[in-house]
């Protein structure tokens, strides 16, 4: 099989090539592929015969766009505004089965191709050439949240107390509670060692009937289970770029507040309105289901009860964006003292490219001290929208800056990421 190969720029990526190929004295199939310098997929060949033999895939296989108000959305924004193009990578062409079902787009940016997928995770290409997308451009030292407060712990960090137990230990787990629960004076937190988006998080919990409850709960879906302190204050997540602070907020769980005239229940209607007119809150209403009812019930609320003007009335005590939290805007208030001791834990993973760290504070205007503030993770593929389409505060442009290092660090940013040591591995 012969034919000819044409390489240059594509208006929809970062380099191709068209091929012609002659496959029978009637027929001649063309398509155009992605490659890098480095790189040429197998897999992407494959995807443009595919679409050369029969036809574009269906609309509901169409790679992208992502939805306005994600963390996709503001980084394909970003990269327009700097003049660098973009293109959705097609299904066929993940050869990553763990990936397969998400979103990814590719850009290059001086000659590195790095690729964004809808988890928040930031890659870069696979030297070797197998892996697409790449690997992640961050440590893995932050995914299993109690070796990592035992390394912060050690070097001096406030963090919670706490234990991780497998699934099917739950006699142990409760002879830890008993022992350590009643001197945590705000009880414990029961959730997944390695969790997403605030899923089968349980927290406040005093009693042994209510950690059983938890406890079997997160252990049906999850394998390795933290038993944490709840700790005072008010969690606030400090999003960096390359070991630097580049935004902070604070976070509050789903609420609504009293005027006076209207019940919980219209205003849980008002404020979704309201939510729906900002684009990174549109898609996360508030609910008002079974678990807000019996968390209202526990405080001697109701549901038709009228709260009064100015009265804040919780309907959960999960701060997610996903759970109906909200976030307000601080980095212009926040305490410096709390921006140096962020950077000081990044300085402690050198592999953390882009990173959400949440601190529990007490009072963000006094400066860090021993007792008054608690590290309670890190997150290596946060969303960072919120920051973009703050609830109250100012707009911070992250997905800029996440950008604008990238140019500065050029090609030596490649071989940062992928990093691991001991607080990863899971034997």
């Amino acid at each position: 099989m012969s034919g000819q190969v044409h390489v240059g720029r594509w208006p929809e990526g970062p380099f191709s090539a068209a091929i012609v190929l002659p496959c029978s004295p009637a027929v001649t199939f063309s398509w155009s592929f992605a490659m890098t310098k480095r790189q040429s997929s197998l897999s992407t060949m494959l995807s443009g015969v595919r679409r050369a033999i029969f036809g574009p895939a269906k609309s509901d296989d169409r790679p992208g766009p992502f939805a306005e108000g994600t963390s996709g959305d503001c980084l394909t924004k970003a990269l327009t505004e700097r003049g660098i193009a973009h293109r959705y990578l097609w299904p066929d062409e993940i050869t990553r089965p763990q990936l397969a079902k998400r979103t990814v787009f590719a850009f290059e940016v001086n000659g590195v191709l790095y690729y964004f997928d809808s988890q928040c995770c930031l890659r870069r290409s696979d030297p070797d050439g197998v892996r697409i997308p790449g690997p992640i451009l961050n440590t893995a030292a932050t995914r299993r949240k109690d070796r990592l407060k035992r390394f912060l712990r050690e070097r001096g960090f406030s963090v919670p107390e706490g234990a991780a137990f497998l699934n099917h230990a739950l006699h142990r787990a409760e002879a830890y509670f008993e022992t350590v629960g009643p001197s945590m004076t705000y009880g414990v937190c029961v959730k997944p060692v390695r969790g997403w988006y605030g899923d089968r998080v349980h927290v406040g919990i005093q009693d042994l009937a209510s950690f059983r409850t938890a406890f079997a709960a997160v252990g049906e879906k999850y394998r390795r289970i933290l038993v944490e302190e709840m700790v005072p204050g008010i969690a606030h997540r400090f999003t960096c770029v390359a070991g630097r602070v580049v935004a902070a907020q604070f976070s509050r769980p789903a609420n609504v507040e009293g005027d006076g005239v209207h019940t919980v229940t219209d205003l849980v209607a008002l404020k979704n309105e309201e939510r729906g007119l900002n684009p990174c809150y549109s898609r996360f209403r508030l609910e008002l289901g079974e678990p807000e009812r019996m968390f209202l019930g526990r405080a001697g609320i109701e549901a038709n009860h009228v709260p009064e003007a100015g009265q804040r009335v919780f309907l959960s005590n999960l701060s997610n964006l996903h759970r109906g939290g909200e976030f307000i805007d601080v980095t212009d208030e926040i305490h410096q003292s709390y921006v140096k001791l962020v950077e000081d834990v990044l300085a402690l993973f050198p592999g953390l490219f882009v990173c959400g760290a949440d601190v529990m504070i007490e009072d963000r205007g006094e400066p860090a001290s021993g007792n008054n503030y608690h590290v309670l993770e890190l997150n290596g593929c946060p969303g960072f929208a919120d920051h973009h389409y703050p609830w109250r505060g100012r707009h911070q442009d992250v997905a800029g800056a996440i950008v604008d290092h990238l140019a500065k660090m050029g090609p030596a940013i490649e071989g940062r990421g992928d990093q691991t040591n001991d607080l990863a591995s899971d034997p």
